[in-house]
């Protein structure tokens, strides 16, 4: 769809406000032991998969606050003898990837977001490349909704088209995981009445990490990559 009327994109953007907060919400709930615990379960959930072990780079965020903490897998690629990439907000809506080697590399940066300090070398994804994206809920199909600034819609829309695309990796909580079918005292699916909302700039991703699963989207089933 390349066209939204006004009164459904208000719409859609009043529900992607309501789930971020009802995520947020959720998230605030965890401790930091519940936080390592689940990322660390995320991390064995990638390291098994095909795509993270023929990878030749790991293009990812830096987790921040109650994310899923990327520091155990960025120090998973960097064992591995994988080139590792990390965000620097250039301007709005606006972020490029540079290439890090040990953490020292980071300082606060974009609301206090750990970011790569000084001059570094800036790497662009390829098919040998994955990119972890970060993001507020996702579904079975692959879509994701952010956190409303489209950094990553921004920058994957000059990749994710060509024929050598990175694939692309979701890494999120399970209570992060919209199921498309009612659950009990489901607040998220009634709220949406199962549908996600989506816009057309809104980018999907090929799989999705979780602590528990690994989850093929449509688009990767599809065969864009």
């Amino acid at each position: 769809m390349n066209h939204i009327d006004i009164d459904t994109k208000k719409t859609i953007l009043e529900h992607k406000k309501q789930l971020r907060k009802e995520i947020k919400n959720k998230r605030s709930l965890l401790t930091k032991e519940m936080i390592q615990k689940e990322s660390e379960n995320a991390l064995i959930q990638l390291l098994k998969t095909k795509e993270y072990q023929m990878a030749l780079s790991i293009f990812t965020y830096v987790s921040y606050q109650q994310e899923l903490s990327t520091f155990p897998l960025i120090q998973a690629a960097f064992l591995d003898g994988k080139i590792v990439a990390v965000p620097k907000v250039r301007k709005e809506q606006e972020m490029e990837f540079f290439k890090i080697k040990e953490y020292s590399e980071l300082s606060p940066g974009f609301c206090g977001i750990l970011e790569p300090n000084g001059t570094k070398e800036q790497l662009y994804p390829d098919k040998n490349s994955m990119i972890i994206l970060p993001g507020m809920l996702f579904d079975l199909t692959g879509k994701r909704l952010g956190y409303g600034g489209g950094f990553y819609d921004h920058y994957l829309k000059k990749y994710i088209k060509q024929k050598n695309a990175p694939i692309l990796a979701g890494f999120a909580y399970d209570f992060q995981i919209f199921e498309n079918k009612k659950k009990e005292n489901d607040i998220l699916f009634s709220f949406l009445e199962g549908n996600f909302p989506t816009e057309p700039h809104d980018q999907s991703v090929d799989m999705i990490i979780t602590p528990t699963r690994v989850i093929y989207s449509q688009r990767k089933k599809d065969g864009y990559n």
